[in-house]
């Protein structure tokens, strides 16, 4: 009978030496490098920066909102009589001349719901300051006519930073406000478009004024 080969405390070191340098390969070419890879393919770094910015923008967008909604909440100006359009957009121009360039009033065809007539109008500006924009928000919430505004949008063409855009000096704004009026008293209802208690309209453009 082969007699058994002694396993001697030398060979039991060398076989863990071999185990440890195994795993030391096998951590490097499987782990190691997968981990580098995915970085270099996804660009963390950059992926993070964007996150962040994004996430600013947000913040910085509900800023905006949270100030128009704060001035929606507060109900101003009186009803005007039907059809109030000229005095409107003469208002726009009074408040948008003096702080704004590059002005676009696309305005809607005004729809009837009961007596109250909605005409809606999309405002795209450019200010050189988030104090402009600010004013000519807060100046069109106090005009002498009723207005709703509905949404905003904003941006930055010269500055990609969102955390930058509140102390840009090139912000590009869209709003879309709406004037409410009546035609209690009016002297014709020509050109409103009767529209169902409960039910939304689309509307055309009719006209538009830039600078």
């Amino acid at each position: 009978m082969k007699k058994r080969k002694k396993i001697t405390p030398k060979m039991i070191a060398l076989i863990c030496v071999l185990f440890i340098a195994l795993l030391g390969v096998f951590y490097y070419f499987v782990i190691y490098q997968s981990i580098e890879s995915a970085k270099k393919q996804y660009d963390i770094p950059t992926l993070q920066s964007q996150l962040t910015a994004e996430q600013t923008k947000a913040s910085q967008k509900k800023k905006y909102q949270e100030a128009t909604e704060a001035a929606k909440s507060k109900t101003k100006g009186t009803l005007a009589i039907y059809n109030n359009q000229v005095a409107e957009v003469n208002a726009f121009g009074d408040i948008m001349n003096s702080t704004a360039d590059n002005i676009s009033l696309n305005w809607s065809a005004p729809t009837l719901t009961g007596t109250t007539v909605r005409r809606d109008v999309v405002a795209s500006f450019h200010a050189n300051s988030y104090a402009s924009v600010k004013s000519i928000i807060d100046q069109i919430n106090n005009l002498p006519y009723r207005c709703l505004i509905n949404d905003i949008t904003f941006s930055s063409a010269s500055n990609k930073d969102a955390v930058a855009i509140p102390n840009s000096s090139d912000i590009n704004i869209t709003m879309k406000v709406t004037f409410f009026e009546t035609t209690n008293g009016a002297a014709t209802t020509e050109g409103l478009t009767q529209v169902a208690q409960g039910s939304s309209s689309s509307s055309s453009s009719s006209s538009s004024s830039s600078k």
